[in-house]
């Protein structure tokens, strides 16, 4: 395992001389593949997205400003990126991560081994690869039949189990369960979650790990790792995320976190590309791992002072538009930084289910105090109305 100290500023857009291709880029105005692609435009980097024919007509209703090629064939999806000039390839989500891996080595551009794009998408599989490596991580319980979940339960014991699709491209909140009860019905919701969005009926069990949980952002270019940032996170009793807190690049932590991602990223096949690690640092077992996925935004550098960095998720409880009065003031607060997503006046919402539906995300930069006060006045401004409901006043 190699692991490279982080740049000052970082960034893990794929620069190139040639054309960047997006593989399976998501679908919609507001995901992440998004942010990746308006950094792309900023910078002046031309790219490709490869899509599969279903995705192409969302996309068709959405109206890309990039050349897009609708995958058909191995073959003949090399030869039009091929014509376009195509020298990087990366996943645009994690629906892409095998057919990225194919095209790269198809083409003989930098990749990963396609033999081993399943660790990089399946959390079942990624479990199994740290247990093997001997590496700390939840006890996994891959399944599709629930008898064989309620068996596996019983035999753990543990207090808590939580239950998600195996496929890390079904973008669903994971469900808390400490009870047989609730793992009937936590399981049937994501077998059906897990099938009507990836395809795949499998789910995983596994330990709920106490202690705080964090994400491990890391970039890899011939097998040498480098963690680009890692993020403290914060969830909603229903599993939504709340906030994310960027933490200092020195210190125990940061090497603890920073040596293990390393070592998880070998154990995946990991040669090239970026990978956000979600791992919890338990009181007593220290830092343990939990998923990975590929990582589809970008890394912005950072400012050399040392300011606290905060990333607020919006979350609308229901169906509305956003509030001119109370989103003008949101937006006003001093911390705020940076915007990610739609969010305009009159802009429509919908309910938030999980990363994908959320209205957006506010960066907070600033001193610690000064920040956590906007982080609540966010929060004030959505008790209060910023959400509001079809035909209300704006």
């Amino acid at each position: 395992m190699a692991l490279a100290a982080a740049p000052d500023a970082a960034h893990h857009s794929p620069a190139t001389a040639g054309t960047v291709a997006l593989v399976g880029p998501d679908v919609g105005p507001d995901v992440e593949s998004e942010e990746w692609q308006a950094t792309l435009r900023h910078q002046g980097q031309p790219y490709v997205l490869v899509t599969l024919p279903a995705e192409a007509l969302a996309r068709g209703a959405v109206g890309d400003r990039a050349p897009s090629v609708v995958h058909r064939g191995l073959r003949s999806t090399a030869r039009c990126l091929h014509a376009h000039k195509v020298t990087a390839i990366v996943p645009g989500s994690a629906r892409g991560v095998e057919l990225a891996d194919q095209l790269a080595e198809q083409l003989g551009l930098p990749g990963n081994d396609p033999s081993t794009s399943e660790l990089r998408r399946d959390r079942g599989a990624q479990a199994a690869a740290w247990a093997r490596a001997g590496l700390p991580s939840a006890r996994t319980q891959p399944t599709t039949s629930l008898p064989a979940a309620l068996r596996w339960a019983r035999f753990v014991a543990l207090p808590e189990l939580v239950v998600s699709p195996a496929d890390t491209a079904v973008c669903v909140p994971a469900r808390v369960c400490r009870a047989h009860t609730d793992l009937g019905l936590a399981w049937t919701h994501m077998r059906r979650a897990a099938h009507h969005r990836g395809g795949s009926r499998q789910v995983v069990l596994q330990e709920r790990v106490p202690g705080r949980q964090y994400t491990v952002r890391a970039t890899t270019a011939d097998g040498q790792h480098t963690v680009t940032e890692i993020w403290s996170l914060t969830h909603t009793p229903e599993g939504l995320l709340d906030r994310s807190d960027l933490q200092p690049d020195s210190g125990l932590l940061h090497r603890s976190l920073s040596h293990l991602a390393g070592q998880a990223l070998t154990a995946l096949g990991v040669r090239h590309g970026a990978m956000r690690i979600r791992m919890a640092y338990h009181p007593e077992r220290g830092p343990v791992l939990l998923s990975a996925r590929c990582d589809v935004t970008p890394t912005h550098p950072r400012p050399t002072t040392r300011l606290h960095t905060t990333r607020v998720a919006l979350n609308a409880p229901a169906d509305g538009v956003l509030n001119r009065r109370l989103l003008r003031a949101l937006l006003a607060l001093p911390t705020v930084n940076q915007i990610t997503g739609d969010l305009h006046p009159g802009a429509v919402v919908t309910q938030t289910t999980n990363r994908n539906t959320s209205p957006g995300q506010i960066e907070l930069v600033g001193g610690p105090a000064a920040v956590e006060t906007d982080y609540q006045a966010i929060r004030r401004f959505e008790a209060r109305g910023l959400y509001a409901q079809f035909g209300e006043a704006l």
